[in-house]
């Protein structure tokens, strides 16, 4: 699902400044979070040093301030909201630890988690380095470790340091760098918040950062051979962006401001812009700086002077503008000879009014933490279902989406898989049964590529009701009586060929009959009812006479061509107890004679 998101803050020149980004929620297991420490086995103490052991859950329900900690292998630790724990010297740790933190912790000392470690600062938590902030936090297990924030993080360095692991970033709200951060092993970090460095981002030829809000560093960013995306807004306050080697390569499809140069790598290392790129210098060393293919879009620069370099490619679609003078090759460039520049190359379009493509510096989708384009099924919204056979559920599913592979597959129903692109009947078995239901669908190339689709329920079986009243029970030979049948539909389905039959007993003579809907027939004792629809009622009325003698006992019974799940309502008796007429007060007459 994509959102805006927007963020104010007080960028280094002083100006306050309203950013709003495109963004795309991407949760996995670890992110989601309530906000409550749960699973507790242990509660934490108040002070004293302290060893978190295997297996243990200890959770913070008060303020605490502790001494040395030890993290033992399987431990998990949780601060509650509204709770401060403080640790104040040393922290040791082994295996593999989990910390939640929904209220504050704060390490005093400088710390390094020898652990690998799943980290979680949720929605209203607080991870300090000291009491300022400005304490170092480093991350050394040498397996897959997790940092995961939703609140705030105030360290000074924030580094990973193990080579052979695995780590994985995610920045949803606000970090804080007083200083560096410092990238070793492979790691993807993930901004979808707000990140301010104090000094500079160093990364490695294994990693790479994603930038999909706003990102700030003071003094520098070193790509290290490795890679950047920015969908957002990129800045370096001053010195550069140095690629540091040939597989270096950044993306921007946001805006990216350098308070400085961009130092290329060289060789096949590449700047690619579809956005917009500024720099108070320009682009120095060897390198390729290439454009969107389709000219239906652009990328624009502005740079101050000359780029420094001897060999590379400029294009396609690009847009260049000079800062300091003319905006022309000969004005941006030192060494003609050595670039390529594309014939789709424009100079300062803008101001030509020349522009074969707008600026468009919002809407890139933020990418994958391994920099990869999310897959995104298109979700057709509530599908209607319908009854087939004895009591199937069926539905159609014609699916579409971006960045998806060939084929899909589908819990809770048959066939199991689709194809993108071509309707394809799906069947619920027994889920014809009135209600909703709900089916997955899975990318078949990537297994965290889904959504939910909700089938609008519908029903093959109908529950047919007969109600039979008499208006007198106990009425007096000779007298009529009135019966009244009433036919219900109790759903779910429509019904078809709904026939009451009620043969009237010999204890009666006909008189008449009246239907709301369809005929009765006296001489086979069958009211033709027809359709019925889910919900509606039918009523027949038949007036007879009562006879001396003769069956008084009289039985309706209803059937239909559609399913009836419920039997017991299908019948139904009225029974009539006739009297004779009793004179009670005999006038005597006696002849005069």
């Amino acid at each position: 699902m994509k959102k805006n998101y927007c963020v104010l803050f007080k960028d280094k020149r002083k100006n306050f400044v309203l950013r709003c980004f495109l963004l795309l929620n991407l949760f996995i297991s670890t992110t989601s979070a309530v906000a409550q420490c749960t699973g507790c086995t242990v509660t934490g103490p108040t002070s004293g040093n302290f060893t978190f052991s295997t297996g243990q859950v200890v959770c913070f329900t008060s303020n605490a301030t502790l001494s040395d900690v030890t993290f033992q292998t399987g431990s998990k630790m949780c601060v509650a909201p509204g709770v401060t724990v403080i640790i104040q010297n040393n922290i040791n740790s082994s295996g593999t630890i989990k910390i939640e933190v929904y209220g504050t912790l704060q390490t005093n000392q400088p710390v390094t988690f020898n652990a690998n470690v799943d980290i979680l600062v949720a929605s209203g938590g607080i991870l300090r380095g000291g009491s300022s902030g400005t304490t170092n936090f480093s991350l050394s297990g040498p397996g897959n470790n997790m940092f995961v924030n939703r609140g705030t993080v105030q360290v000074g360095v924030f580094s990973f340091l193990s080579g052979t692991a695995t780590n994985i970033i995610d920045n949803y709200s606000q970090m804080n760098i007083n200083n560096n951060i410092n990238i070793s092993g492979i790691t993807r970090f993930r901004n979808n918040g707000n990140l301010i460095i104090g000094a500079s981002f160093n990364n490695n030829s294994l990693s790479n950062f994603i930038n999909c809000a706003y990102f700030e560093a003071v003094s520098g960013f070193n790509l290290g051979g490795g890679f950047v995306i920015n969908t957002g807004d990129f800045r370096v306050l001053s010195q550069r962006i140095d690629y540091g080697g040939s597989t270096a390569r950044m993306e921007n499809y946001g805006t990216v401001y350098v308070n400085g140069v961009i130092n290329l790598g060289g060789g096949s290392c590449v700047y690619y812009n579809e956005g917009k790129t500024e720099l108070t210098s320009s682009f120095q060393n060897d390198g390729n700086v290439t454009g969107p293919t389709s000219p239906s879009k652009r990328g624009y620069f502005i740079w101050n002077g000359k780029a420094i370099m001897n060999n590379g490619t400029i294009g396609p679609n690009l847009d260049l503008k000079n800062s300091s003078g003319a905006s022309n090759a000969s004005s941006m460039f030192n060494n003609l000879g050595g670039v390529t520049i594309q014939p789709s190359v424009s100079f300062d379009c803008t101001t030509a009014g020349t522009c074969a493509a707008p600026l468009v510096t919002s809407g890139a989708v933020c990418r994958n933490p391994d920099g990869s384009i999310p897959c995104d099924i298109t979700n057709p919204g509530n599908i209607n279902g319908a009854c087939s056979g004895v009591n199937d559920l069926v539905f159609t599913l014609n699916l579409t989406g971006t960045n998806i592979g060939t084929t899909y597959n589908v819990t809770g129903a048959t066939p199991s898989s689709g194809t993108y692109g071509v309707a394809t009947v799906f069947t619920i078995a027994n889920g014809a049964d009135g209600t909703n239901k709900a089916v997955t669908v899975t990318d078949a190339s990537t297994s965290t590529c889904n959504t939910s689709i909700t089938i609008i329920g519908a029903s093959c079986s109908a529950d047919m009701k007969i109600e039979k009243k008499v208006n007198t029970p106990n009425p007096i030979i000779g007298s009529k009586v009135l019966f009244t049948l009433t036919a219900t539909n109790l759903g779910a389905a429509n019904a078809t060929g709904v026939v009451v039959h009620d043969v009237l007993p010999s204890g009666y003579t006909f008189l008449s009959s009246m239907t709301s809907t369809g005929s009765y027939t006296i001489s086979n004792g069958n009211w033709t009812v027809g359709n019925l629809a889910n919900a509606s009622i039918a009523t027949l009325t038949i007036t007879a006479k009562v006879k001396s003698t003769g069956v008084y006992l009289n039985t309706a019974t209803i059937t239909s061509t559609t399913p009836d799940p419920v039997s017991g309502n299908n019948s139904s008796t009225a029974t009539v107890i006739p009297k004779k007429l009793l004179i009670t007060n005999p006038m005597i007459y006696q002849k005069t004679k």
